[in-house]
C-alpha cells in the first residue's frame, strides 16, 4: 500500500475516475464516426479492408476505400488484423463481425498499448534510478500516477487524434517503449524483437536501427534480424505462400516505399499521401515547402529538389549531433539511454516522408525521458517546475494543428517545432552520472555543520 503522505487524495481518486470516463465517452464518438455514420471517417476502415483482402487472397494494394484510399502497410499488420476484418461494400460478410465491434476492440486495444506503453517503460526506469528519493515508489501512489499519467497528457493531442482516426501509432509506441524497457533491463536480444516488430508494422522505425548500430550492440541487432525475417518473409511466406508474399513486399516497394523516397515513378499513392500538399505533414520538407509557399491555392503540389536536399541536409545535422551528444553521455545511466533513444524517435519524425500531426503520440519516450533526468537530479526525486513548463510548451504546439482556421500555423510545422524544442532540451540537459543523485541525496538529508 501506499505511504500516508504519497496515497491518492480524494479529489485525485475522483479525477481518474472522471479520466476514464473522459475515454469511455470520447470512445462513443469514435464509434459514432467510424461506423454508424453514412460516410466513416478513420483510417481503421483501410486496415480492416486489407485484412479482408488477405483472407479473400485479393492483392493489399490494389484495393482501395471510397474509391481513393490505399493499404500502405507491410503484409504483417493485415494479416494479424484477420479477426477484424471488414469487406468492401457489396461482399458477403459471413463470419466476421460487425464492424462497430471490429472498431469498439480495437479502440480498446488501442487505449491497453498506451497505458502499457507508459507502464513498462516507466517501471524499468523506476528500478534504474540512482536516486533513492526516486526509485521505486509505492504502487498507486501519487508518484507512481504521476509518472505515468503526465506524459499521456502532454501528447494527449497527438494520442487523440491517433485514436480518432483509428490509427497504429499506440501498437507501435507500445513496442517501442517495450523495447526501451528491455535494453533497460539489459535484455538486449529481447529488445531487438521488440523493435522489429515496430518495423514490420510500419516501415519507418527501420530509422531506429541506427541505435543498435551506433553502439555496436550486436545482440540487438541479432533479435532485430530474426523479428524481421519472422514478420516480414517467414510469417507473410506461410500464410500467403512464398510466392505471393514475395509479389506483396515487391508491390509495396514499387507504389510506396521508393516513391516516399523520391526515387520510383509510380504515382498511384502521390494524391493520396506522397505529395507534400496530400497532407498535412510536418515533417522538415513538408515545413520548408508550405513557409515558401504560404498560399494554399498556389502551393505546388511537390517540393524543389533544392528544398529535398536542404530538409536531407537539416535531418542530418540533427542525426549527427544526437549521436554525438549519445557519446558525450555514454557513461551516464538509464534516463540518459531513454534520451537518446527518444531523440532518434524525434529525428525518425522530422526526416519521415510524411510525418503527420498524429505521429507526435510518438514522442512519449522523451518526455519520460526528460522527467526521468529531472527526477534523477532533483534530491527530492520530482519533477522539476522548468521541466513541466517545457512540457507545457510542447503540448500547447500541438494544440493549433487541431483547430480550423489554424491552418497556417499547421502549414509552417508548429508541432514540428515542438518536437525541435523536446529534442534540443533533450540535447542539453544536465547529465547525470550513476552516484550523483545519491551524493546529493546523502548531502541533503545530512545536519547542518556535520561534515561530508
Amino acid at each position: 500500500m501506499p505511504a500516508q503522505d504519497e496515497a491518492l487524495r480524494p479529489w485525485q481518486r475522483w479525477s481518474l475516475v472522471l479520466i476514464c470516463a473522459g475515454w469511455l465517452g470520447f470512445g462513443a464518438i469514435v464509434e459514432l464516426r467510424s461506423a454508424f455514420l453514412k460516410q466513416r471517417l478513420g483510417d481503421f476502415r483501410v486496415f480492416a479492408q486489407a485484412a479482408w483482402a488477405a483472407r479473400a487472397g485479393v492483392d493489399l494494394y490494389e484495393i482501395k476505400v471510397d474509391g481513393r484510399w490505399h493499404y500502405c502497410y507491410p503484409p504483417l499488420l493485415a494479416i494479424l488484423l484477420y479477426p477484424l476484418a471488414d469487406p468492401p461494400p457489396g461482399v458477403a460478410r459471413a463470419g466476421m463481425l460487425p464492424f462497430g465491434v471490429s472498431i469498439g476492440i480495437w479502440y480498446v486495444l488501442s487505449l491497453l498499448c498506451l497505458f502499457l506503453a507508459t507502464h513498462v517503460l516507466a517501471s524499468a526506469l523506476e528500478k534504474r534510478f540512482t536516486n533513492p528519493a526516486a526509485r521505486a515508489p509505492a504502487p498507486f501512489s501519487r508518484r507512481w500516477w504521476f509518472f505515468r499519467l503526465v506524459p499521456i497528457a502532454v501528447c494527449l493531442v497527438p494520442i487523440g487524434h491517433t485514436l480518432m482516426r483509428g490509427q497504429v501509432n499506440l501498437l507501435l509506441l507500445a513496442l517501442l517503449c517495450a523495447a526501451l524497457a528491455a535494453l533497460l533491463r539489459r535484455r538486449r536480444l529481447q529488445a531487438g524483437l521488440w523493435l522489429s516488430g515496430a518495423i514490420c508494422i510500419k516501415m519507418i522505425p527501420a530509422f531506429l536501427l541506427l541505435y543498435p548500430i551506433w553502439r555496436r550492440d550486436f545482440r540487438l541487432l541479432a533479435g532485430c534480424a530474426l523479428g524481421l525475417f519472422l514478420g516480414l518473409a517467414a510469417i507473410p511466406a506461410a500464410y500467403f505462400g512464398p510466392v505471393r508474399a514475395y509479389e506483396q513486399c515487391h508491390k509495396l516497394a514499387e507504389v510506396m516505399i521508393l516513391p516516399g523516397l523520391g526515387l520510383g515513378k509510380d504515382k498511384s499513392r502521390a494524391e493520396e499521401l506522397i505529395n507534400v500538399t496530400a497532407t498535412d505533414s510536418q515533417s522538415i520538407l513538408a515545413t520548408l515547402h508550405n513557409t515558401l509557399y504560404l498560399d494554399r491555392a498556389t502551393r505546388p503540389r511537390d517540393a524543389s529538389q533544392n528544398v529535398r536536399i536542404a530538409s536531407w541536409l537539416i535531418g542530418g545535422l540533427l542525426t549527427l549531433a544526437t549521436l554525438w551528444v549519445s557519446r558525450k553521455r555514454r557513461a551516464q545511466g538509464a534516463p540518459a539511454q531513454v534520451l537518446f533513444f527518444g531523440m532518434l524517435v524525434l529525428d525518425m519524425l522530422f526526416l519521415s516522408p510524411v510525418c503527420h500531426l498524429h505521429y507526435f503520440c510518438l514522442a512519449v519516450p522523451v518526455v519520460m525521458g526528460l522527467m526521468a533526468a529531472s527526477m534523477e537530479g532533483q534530491p527530492t526525486g520530482r519533477v522539476s517546475p522548468w521541466t513541466l513548463c517545457l512540457l507545457a510548451v510542447f503540448a500547447l504546439c500541438t494544440l493549433p494543428a487541431q483547430i480550423p482556421g489554424c491552418e497556417v500555423l499547421r502549414d509552417c510545422g508548429l508541432s514540428l517545432y515542438g518536437g525541435l524544442l523536446l529534442w534540443l532540451a533533450a540535447a542539453l540537459v544536465p547529465g547525470v552520472n550513476p552516484g550523483q543523485a545519491l551524493s546529493a541525496t546523502e548531502d541533503s538529508n545530512r545536519p547542518v555543520g556535520v561534515a561530508a
